[in-house]
């Protein structure tokens, strides 16, 4: 194997004419640019290599691994599913779906670079699955529209470089009723409001800088899905959303039906924040944006999605099957935090916001959750940010609790 290895290697490096190695993530071993060799001083940004591969995102193809046995267990319509990556780079995503859940029946890997396609061709034949998956060399959405014509997948895959908006449309054709897609958004400045037009053209969607802006950016993602798949008489369902560090991950999984694009559409609303006392809350009524805590003028941020962004059967299906897979304790611990918010559908807050509203000292955020929880709230951490939490509690009262948690502390110490 190391033989054919090699040969691969030096094969492709004659017709690339860019320096090569493998690297294993789990059970999958894969060719893809040497980035040591791109290095300038001590750093190395993936996008400097020919052909795209960052090791950083290891964790969220884990992550997806897990999701994709979970879904193909509880809730794909048939136990095998079929996939499509349309821009795949070296095709490592792809691959580690084959090799590690054993669910795969064919995979489907296209990238627009024909360095990437060859590249993707070389490690199906190195994972010896080239008898189940197919490589292409088109623009994403030219593939995701002829392969409707032929099949659809219960699962496509969309990890581009930026925003995913271009390529939803084309996805949302080519997917299975019940089928599950999975939307990977790096364009975190527009979404949390640092560049708001951009958010605007991009997703019809006005922003806002927040202190619970990737939870803000997420809920705009998935508002960015339903208005494609509205017209298409589809709806969504979120599944899993998360937060990696330097990305928004989500799973969502797709109904056709009339009924389904109604019922999407009425959990489409707006985020309304104050950003002189901090109060937040989802709504579809707009009618008024004033303030009910201080009286101050409301932002409306949105639309976006309004519903649940956790399916707390499904967080939990994935993060058992991170156990079973052994993946990374970090991986797990940020599983066990989705599931504990999974069932709070408040933006969340941050105890630095909080602190800086009632000028008081902050409050570890896993004090005041623990506090709210012996008072009988519902209340949890997030994995979108270490300094957050979501309650059930009414924001006034959460303000008092803090107040009076604050103090004691200090009296305290």
């Amino acid at each position: 194997m190391k033989l054919f290895e090699n040969s691969l290697i030096d094969f492709l490096e004659e017709i690339l004419k860019f320096p090569l190695t493998t690297v294993t993530e789990e059970k999958t071993k894969v060719v893809v640019p040497d980035l040591s060799k791109y290095k300038r001083g001590d750093y190395v940004d993936p996008s400097w290599a020919p052909v795209f591969y960052n090791p950083v995102m290891k964790m969220c193809r884990d992550l997806s691994v897990a999701a994709i046995l979970a879904y193909s267990k509880s809730y794909s319509p048939s136990s095998s599913v079929s996939v499509c990556e349309p821009l795949c780079a070296t095709g490592v995503r792809g691959i580690r779906y084959v090799t590690e859940t054993n669910v795969v029946e064919y995979l489907l890997l296209n990238d627009i670079d024909e360095r990437a396609a060859l590249i993707a061709v070389a490690n199906t034949l190195l994972n010896s699955i080239d008898d189940l998956a197919d490589v292409f060399n088109l623009d994403a959405n030219i593939l995701l529209a002829l392969s409707r014509k032929f099949t659809r997948f219960n699962v496509v895959d969309i990890d581009p470089f930026g925003s995913p908006e271009p390529f939803i449309g084309s996805a949302l054709k080519a997917i299975t009723h019940k089928g599950l897609l999975c939307l990977t958004a790096t364009d975190l400045a527009p979404l949390t409001g640092a560049h708001r037009a951009a958010c605007l053209r991009r997703y019809f969607s006005v922003t806002a800088k927040t202190d619970c802006g990737f939870e803000i950016a997420s809920r705009i993602l998935y508002y960015g899905v339903i208005k494609h798949a509205a017209p298409l008489n589809m709806g969504v369902k979120p599944l899993l959303t998360f937060k990696g560090r330097h990305y928004i991950r989500c799973f969502l999984q797709i109904f056709k039906s009339r009924k389904a694009a109604d019922e999407t559409i009425s959990r489409i609303g707006y985020a309304l924040y104050c950003s002189k006392c901090g109060y937040r809350e989802l709504s579809r009524n707009t009618t008024t944006l004033k303030c009910r805590e201080c009286g101050g003028q409301l932002e409306k941020i949105g639309p976006l999605w309004i519903g649940k962004i956790f399916d707390t059967a499904f967080c939990d299906e994935v993060l058992n099957e991170i156990k079973c897979l052994g993946l990374s304790k970090s991986l797990t611990m940020k599983l066990e935090t989705i599931l504990s918010e999974s069932d709070i559908n408040k933006l969340y807050y941050t105890t630095e916001n909080i602190s800086r509203v009632i000028k008081m000292n902050e409050v570890s955020p896993r004090v005041v959750v623990n506090e709210l929880i012996k008072r009988g709230f519902k209340a949890s951490l997030t994995h979108f940010d270490f300094k957050g939490f979501r309650t059930n509690a009414s924001y006034n009262t959460l303000l008092k609790f803090i107040k009076d948690l604050s103090s004691l502390l200090h009296e305290i110490s």
